[in-house]
């Protein structure tokens, strides 16, 4: 029996553009003049991750700052353990 393309795709997630947050920059002033291509790049990426800093709830922070200091345990304790085994 042929099988249709809806046959296919019946079981397909959405993806993850359907619960993705939408992220918007403020840009702010005009360009400085004689702004070069890296400065320009630099300057957007600020805005950019200083936009998605604003819209972590307070619970997302946490887990951040909590990954940061997992993985400084993880480092330390994964040194130690290198160096008192061999």
């Amino acid at each position: 029996m042929p099988r249709s393309p809806a046959d296919a795709t019946r079981f397909t997630a959405t993806g993850p553009h359907a619960s993705s947050k939408a992220t918007t920059i403020d840009l702010g002033a005009a360009p400085p003049p004689n702004e070069t291509p890296a400065q320009k790049v630099a300057r957007l990426r600020e805005a950019s991750r200083r936009a998605k800093i604003e819209q972590l709830t307070t619970w997302e922070k946490v887990v951040v700052s909590g990954r940061v200091w997992a993985d400084r345990a993880h480092k330390v304790t994964a040194t130690s353990l290198i160096a008192l085994s061999g």
